[in-house]
């Protein structure tokens, strides 16, 4: 028997989601999609909120962590390259196309 869930409903990017808000998340039953623009806009978001919280976004770790079901994507065209390597290069690495590290270095 194949056994499948269904999520009715997400949240996109997550970029600023608190602890709290993953809580809440997983007990209505959501999930993240998480988007890389910090890929592209990760310095911006470090002059505008600050390196600690940049280390935090999104806190993809966390999420894996709480068993939230996390999707990763490219956003298509709207605000970035469609190109998904540049999606994973940014998750793996932490860094922007720029080299800046947006989050911090992914631990083993």
């Amino acid at each position: 028997m194949c056994r499948s869930t269904v999520y009715a409903w997400f949240f996109d990017h997550a970029e600023t989601v608190s602890e709290r808000n993953l809580e809440r998340i997983k007990a209505l039953g959501g999930g993240i999609a998480v988007q890389h623009r910090m890929a592209y806009q990760g310095e911006y978001f470090v002059s505008r909120y600050g390196a600690e919280a940049a280390n935090q976004t999104p806190p993809v770790k966390r999420m894996l962590q709480m068993g939230l079901p996390v999707g990763a994507g490219t956003d298509a065209t709207r605000v970035a390259s469609y190109n998904p390597w540049v999606s994973l290069y940014w998750l793996v690495s932490g860094k922007t196309v720029a080299a800046c590290r947006s989050i911090p270095k992914p631990s083993a």
